[in-house]
């Protein structure tokens, strides 16, 4: 029985429950098929098919807590998970007021969604191939080089408790990230969505590629401010560490949050809003959490005013609240607690292309390096642009620039936007999981903070 199907998932999670002795045990089942394309120098360097199972096994215990991950699916590995998860509860400080593992009733009723294309799980070999072809053909029509990942995924989760909790959910999801190279210049052109009717390879490919080739020969600019206007990917990459240093509860308790002592204030200027639409979503839905919770919608920024963060049971208890849905326990970044799921800022009514509206700026397409610890009471940020930079005079590019260094107070600076577009664009990102899409619009910014440059 594969834990692809709804009841192989369920039943494994049901397996690990069986295995508690008594202690509180929440088996959580993410099982994912990947078709995996991956490309480099112009060619593709690997495709195949990935399949994985992982169970996260959270143990329970007079208000002390332990967990820990395996994709060893044997009774051996299983009954291996559950003494690892036990023994460390075992050792683990209690928490006062631990709410322990939810019951069906406390967990709530989950919005019935389902994302699931039939089409994107099942795939076309040959369609897939000359899709792939086509857009490393359009690379190399317009002299540049293809390099990248194209992703197609089929996933299921099942959350399973001792309590008699039982939650299932299913989806599917595309992911490409191209970068055409030419004569040392890049250009980037990246998408995640639900199906892959809305995907297309060769139009990626040839995007990324008419910015390497615009992006050669760059020009060295002095640091300084400018008004920019920036692309999805880029606005994208700074939501992601307001996600990380603003939006959860935990932040928001110990003061470190730049919404600590400002909910119900002015924090960004009028225009923006940013919120976990939750379930009611295109970007991967997912109805619930890690713990089987019902996910809700939470939105963190309304026209500019700090509104909320995300919970999940135990710092609900903490905070008085209900939980939010939001309890998330990722193997690369072992913290357990709320964390915000899929994340957008909402388009706004400016059509057309906002580059057309700057006097004199910079149009930047992608930040990396991006460090937002420097000061997250503040959003302070630097980062580095990447794979496109742009002078800009009266509307029009007049030529490349080599990538700065920004440093700016992200908080700040989206209280001096100028221009929201009305289209909201999700590309992939490190941090994405499964129900975890980020999407922006594009952005015009007004005296944007660069305070550096790349050596050439």
């Amino acid at each position: 029985m594969s834990t692809l199907d709804r009841a192989g998932a369920q039943a494994l999670a049901d397996r690990v429950c069986r295995l508690s002795d008594g202690v509180a045990l929440q088996a959580t089942v993410t099982a994912t098929r990947r078709r995996l394309t991956r490309l480099g120098n112009g060619v593709v360097l690997f495709s195949g098919h990935v399949d994985d199972t992982r169970v996260l096994v959270r143990a329970v215990l007079d208000g002390a807590e332990g967990t820990a991950f395996t994709n060893d699916l044997s009774q051996e590995g299983l009954t291996r998970a559950v003494g690892e998860a036990t023994a460390a509860a075992r050792v683990a400080p209690p928490v006062s007021g631990h709410p322990g593992l939810p019951d069906s009733a406390a967990a709530g009723e989950p919005v019935a969604v389902d994302a699931w294309d039939e089409g994107t799980a099942v795939g076309d070999l040959s369609a897939e191939a000359a899709a792939v072809g086509a857009a490393l053909a359009a690379a190399r029509g317009r002299d540049t080089r293809l390099a990248g990942v194209f992703v197609r995924s089929a996933w299921r989760v099942a959350v399973a408790n001792t309590l008699g909790l039982h939650r299932v959910t299913r989806g599917t999801s595309v992911q490409a990230r191209l970068i055409a190279t030419c004569r040392g210049a890049s250009g980037h052109a990246g998408v995640m969505a639900g199906s892959l009717d809305t995907v297309d390879l060769p139009a990626l490919a040839d995007r990324a590629a008419a910015v390497a080739v615009a992006g050669q020969e760059p020009v060295d600019l002095a640091p300084g401010r400018f008004d920019v206007v920036l692309e999805p990917p880029a606005v994208i990459e700074l939501l992601n560490w307001l996600a990380a240093i603003g939006f959860r509860a935990k932040g928001l308790a110990d003061g470190t949050s730049f919404l600590a002592d400002r909910l119900g204030t002015a924090v960004t200027g009028d225009r923006v809003t940013i919120r976990d639409p939750g379930p009611d979503t295109a970007l991967l839905p997912v109805p619930f959490d890690q713990e089987g919770v019902a996910r809700q919608p939470v939105t963190f920024i309304e026209g500019g005013i700090g509104r909320a963060v995300v919970h999940d049971r135990r710092s609900g208890a903490r905070a008085g609240c209900s939980s939010t849905g939001h309890w998330r326990l990722d193997e690369r970044f072992p913290e357990p607690g709320a964390s915000p799921g899929g994340l957008e800022l909402a388009a706004g009514t400016d059509t057309g292309d906002l580059v057309s509206r700057l006097e004199h700026g910079l149009h930047i397409h992608r930040f990396h390096y991006v460090n937002g610890f420097l000061d997250p009471r503040r959003a302070r940020m630097t980062g580095l642009t990447r794979d496109g930079v742009f002078e800009v005079r009266h509307g029009r590019p007049v030529h490349p620039v080599r990538d700065l260094r920004f440093t700016e107070d992200v908080l700040d600076a989206l209280g001096r936007i100028d221009g929201i577009g009305a289209v909201l664009s999700s590309v992939a990102t490190f941090r994405n999981t499964i129900g975890g899409a980020m999407a922006a619009p594009q952005l015009l910014v007004r005296d944007f903070a660069f305070t550096g440059r790349c050596a050439p």
